[in-house]
């Protein structure tokens, strides 16, 4: 694969990171001022950090996009395992986190890095993926600590209303990234067409977040991006 060196993507990764990195400086600020410490922040970033992934269409070469990825993964190892009291530390390791489960951003990240390599000729297909773990994912964990009540599945810590809404968002997660795809000019589908996969990729999303149980249920900011993209290039091949 060819790699030229393009000025305007390279300011689009920069403008990336800066929208990443204020991302986490504000969530933080917000998490202090709300006395909501790691546990507003993370989902704040969990849901906003992926909108960053809209704009891959823009990119000339998979390698700029990668930039990111890889970046950032080498960034937040670094600062959980050296700088414990550093800004992005703080604002995504929650005080009773378990070593796997901290690590939940690194598997978002590299299954960022993966899609970004294995379907950028199916850009709109990685973008929906992305979006369902965005919103998703973010909201199945959000949206329950919101409520009074929450009816639990009997084979693991998931619930009814976290699926709900890993369905519900994710599929308008799913919905605006097909949308732009089209914008862009990746991705031809007709407005019915774009309804049926964001449906596919969101009840996709639900079912493996569901049933990501165990000890595999740290892992589910993996598994969602990755299984919910096997499902919908199965189903447009």
């Amino acid at each position: 694969m060819e790699i030229t060196v393009s000025i305007p993507d390279l300011m689009l990764v920069v403008a990336i990171y800066f929208y990443v990195l204020l991302l986490i400086l504000i969530s933080g600020y917000l998490g202090k001022l709300t006395n909501l410490g790691a546990k507003f922040t993370r989902r704040m970033i969990h849901l906003f950090a992926g909108d960053a992934f809209l704009l891959i269409p823009l990119f000339t070469s998979p390698w700029y996009p990668a930039l990111i990825p890889i970046g950032l993964a080498l960034l937040t190892i670094y600062s959980f395992t050296f700088k414990k009291e550093s800004a992005i530390t703080k604002s995504m390791v929650e005080a009773e986190d378990i070593v796997l489960h901290a690590y939940g951003p690194v598997y978002y990240i590299l299954s960022i890095l993966l899609l970004v390599f294995w379907l950028w000729e199916r850009k709109d297909i990685a973008m929906s993926a992305v979006m369902v773990m965005a919103w998703g994912d973010g909201a199945s964990s959000l949206v329950p600590k919101m409520l009074k009540k929450v009816h639990r599945y009997p084979f693991g810590d998931r619930s009814f209303e976290g699926t709900l809404s890993m369905f519900t968002f994710g599929f308008i997660g799913s919905f605006l990234a097909f949308t732009l795809a089209t914008y862009f000019g990746v991705s031809t589908l007709a407005f019915y067409e774009t309804l049926i996969l964001a449906a596919l990729a969101s009840g996709t999303g639900a079912v493996v977040e569901a049933l990501t149980i165990g000890p595999l249920r740290h892992f589910d900011n993996f598994s969602v991006p990755i299984l919910t993209a096997l499902a919908l290039l199965l189903t447009t091949s």
